[in-house]
């Protein structure tokens, strides 16, 4: 969306908001704002499809470029989906995700995710270490609804 763009249908006019549904955390690394946001396609509720992470980046705060997915739900740990979370800068520089997955057993699990390249101000390729997830659900806890 283009910050530019007049007021339609409820929706901002200067602030970011993705093409539809929900939106998460933004990041500032090398020069460029990124927000991050769930992402289903398909509408506005959960369950019709897995959820991923749409990724839209900017170097001005009003222009924006969506990037596509910056997470799909490809591993045991998030074979559900790719929930709630948020984004931060680590104090080596690094920007992980940190994010709540719904593993193979609908069971919520916190996960986190690192660039493949950390020097790229498109942050476009992530990677989910094998360490996953960091917070499994504790035996005792339920899976509950998603965060």
């Amino acid at each position: 969306m283009n910050g530019k763009q007049s007021l339609r249908h409820g929706r901002t006019a200067y602030h970011f908001q993705p093409a539809k549904n929900w939106m998460n955390g933004p990041l500032y690394h090398n020069g460029m704002y990124h927000l991050f946001f769930q992402y289903n396609p398909h509408g506005p509720l959960f369950g019709t499809v897995k959820l991923s992470w749409g990724h839209s980046v900017s170097g001005d705060l009003v222009d924006w470029a969506f990037l596509g997915t910056a997470r799909d739900p490809t591993s045991p740990f998030d074979a559900e989906g790719c929930w709630s979370g948020s984004a931060t800068t680590l104090a080596d520089g690094r920007p992980p995700i940190l994010y709540t997955g719904r593993d193979a057993n609908d069971v919520q699990v916190q996960n986190v995710a690192f660039p493949k390249n950390p020097s790229d101000p498109l942050l476009r390729e992530w990677h989910k270490p094998s360490c996953n997830p960091v917070v499994p659900q504790p035996a005792t806890g339920s899976g509950g609804s998603p965060s």
